[in-house]
């Protein structure tokens, strides 16, 4: 859900309006506080939605990056 706030004068707020419709990927049976979405510091939103098939089937598989900051900062070098 999203609100539109106006702090201009004050502060007031429209109508919620609906931002996404699920089925969501959710984390059964784990910490309860897991989120299956985020958003970032400039407003973008992440999250993980499943489609087709998969929308109703558990994951099977899990990708793990380790050492992502190294090539982060060999791509990307600092200044």
């Amino acid at each position: 859900m999203a609100v539109a706030v106006d702090t201009s004068n004050g502060f007031s707020f429209g109508p919620a309006q609906q931002l996404f419709d699920g089925p969501f990927a959710t984390v059964a049976g784990y910490d309860p506080d897991v989120k299956t979405f985020d958003v970032a510091p400039d407003g973008r939103f992440l999250m993980v939605e499943p489609v087709g098939a998969e929308a109703k089937r558990p994951p099977t598989s899990i990708v793990v990056v380790q050492n992502w900051t190294d090539e982060l900062r060999r791509r990307v070098p600092g200044r």
